[in-house]
């Protein structure tokens, strides 16, 4: 005989235009979105919705319906304590057995851009020597065994002023790798600048496939911010190779992600600038385009093209081109589903310095708590796990959930109680307040589910 059961108390419960009813528990996410056919709504009120515990007598005449129910996470025993579930849920993100590594091979660049949140902030500049490299390799040698697989991301200042220095890297990584049979990947946050095609063929074969690239608009506006020491302009050299890659079929592991940095005088053309853009990249799925405002990262900034993200988002959904062909799923859905937490909140990710520096965050370099620690010549990793705790742990040291929370339907997905980023969690405590409370919110989770289950795969109820 089946056990007494319990409703989840992470469903939202909502009707199609139909009058069908509709349940998204944001627990189990999107696998648990369930339909229950417009005869059967009030059946399965009755039997299931209005009474908090659901006895056995009932499971069991039902019992092809509460099975179902059960592995969509809709229902659940009366004795589990789904608080539990939810917190292993965030355990297992933040103990990633993955070891990743943000390396900075030079903090060096060869732009100026007004904005960089980097132009202020005091992290080793120079170049990293061979005797570190080797400390680094024998660092990740030691180590790797401890991991399931090894993701790099190059990042600076501008990584590709030391290709030679990412290439012995590589070499030796892959080798690692290989040897113990683990996964390796590899990204790269660049300019662009100097990815021409010798460049981009080398990293392609050392399985550098995933790049963050940034474009700041049309040429004028491109070049008036993104210009070389010199004070040549980047722009055609940094478009032409996007095109190359683009046009380039055998790059078939390519993705391109081509940030498009909104400054006011993008804002001001922004509608033209995304009918340019979609034209060159919308159509090849290997590349991704996204917008961010310019924000300003430091209160001492002088910059004065700074945009406010709302404004911008707000621009973008009314652009007919951006809905059609850039607006992805991703976007549609993602209020249904936890934000991805940031490196920075990964137990066992770090950012390497140029001087072998352990951070964990490649924004916020000036705060204390950023350094926690240093790989040493013999390899030795020296680090303050206290100090580490507070970016991996940061709930525990910071924040107080309520009982309303800790009961609310959302609280696997709130970007108010569990923020991607841990700086978030030091600033204002946003968490006072409630998400659901912004005007037509639970709306646009009404809308999101709608979509998602027009466009994937669902559970249809019936009461027999």
């Amino acid at each position: 005989m089946l056990k007494t059961m319990k409703m989840s108390k992470y469903n939202f419960v909502m009707h199609d235009q139909n009058g069908n009813m509709i349940i998204y528990n944001f627990l189990t996410g999107m696998r648990s979105l369930l339909k229950i056919m417009k005869q059967d709504v009030e059946k399965f009120t009755n039997l299931f919705l209005t009474n908090s515990d659901i006895d056995s007598s009932v499971c069991e005449k039902y019992r092809e319906a509460v099975k179902s129910m059960l592995e969509l996470g809709i229902l659940v025993p009366d004795n589990v304590d789904e608080s539990v579930s939810q917190e292993e849920l965030h355990y297992s993100e933040t103990y990633d057995s993955k070891l990743s590594l943000i390396i900075l091979p030079t903090g060096k660049c060869m732009f100026r851009c007004p904005y960089c949140y980097e132009g202020e902030q005091i992290f080793h500049r120079e170049s990293m020597t061979i005797d570190d490299q080797d400390a680094l390799v024998k660092f990740v040698q030691r180590n790797i065994s401890k991991h399931t697989a090894l993701n790099i991301n190059w990042f600076g200042g501008e990584p590709l002023l030391e290709a030679d220095t990412i290439k012995y890297l590589s070499d030796k990584f892959i080798q690692i790798c290989n040897t113990r049979h683990i996964p390796y990947s590899a990204e790269m946050t660049t300019n662009g600048y100097l990815l021409n095609a010798d460049m981009f063929d080398m990293l392609y074969k050392l399985r550098v496939y995933t790049y963050m690239i940034t474009l700041d608009g049309f040429k004028e506006q491109h070049d008036r911010v993104k210009c070389t020491c010199d004070g040549k302009g980047s722009y055609d050299t940094i478009l032409n190779n996007l095109l190359r890659i683009r046009d380039n079929k055998h790059y078939k592991f390519a993705h391109i992600i081509v940030r498009i940095n909104v400054s006011k005088n993008v804002l001001n053309k922004l509608d033209d600038f995304v009918e340019y853009i979609a034209s060159l990249f919308a159509d090849d799925s290997r590349f991704e385009i996204t917008f961010a405002a310019v924000v300003s990262y430091s209160e001492s900034s002088l910059y004065d093209k700074y945009v406010d993200s709302f404004e911008m988002h707000e621009r973008l959904f009314q652009n007919k081109i951006f809905m059609e062909k850039i607006y992805n799923e991703e976007f549609k859905i993602h209020q249904l589903i936890p934000e991805k937490k940031c490196v920075a909140a990964l137990r066992n990710a770090y950012v390497i310095t140029s001087d072998l520096g352990v951070y964990k965050c490649y924004t916020y370099f000036e705060s204390d708590d950023n350094k926690v620690g240093h790989i040493n010549l013999k390899s030795d990793f020296v680090i303050d796990e206290t100090k580490h705790k507070r970016w991996y742990l940061p709930n525990r040291y910071v924040q107080k959930i309520s009982e309303a929370c800790s009961n609310c339907f959302y609280l696997p997905c709130c970007r108010y109680v569990s923020p991607g980023c841990p700086i978030q969690y030091t600033q204002k405590q946003r968490w006072q307040s409630c998400i659901l409370e912004k005007e037509n919110y639970k709306d646009d989770l009404a809308s999101g589910i709608l979509y998602a289950i027009d466009k994937h795969p669902f559970t249809m109820l019936a009461l027999k």
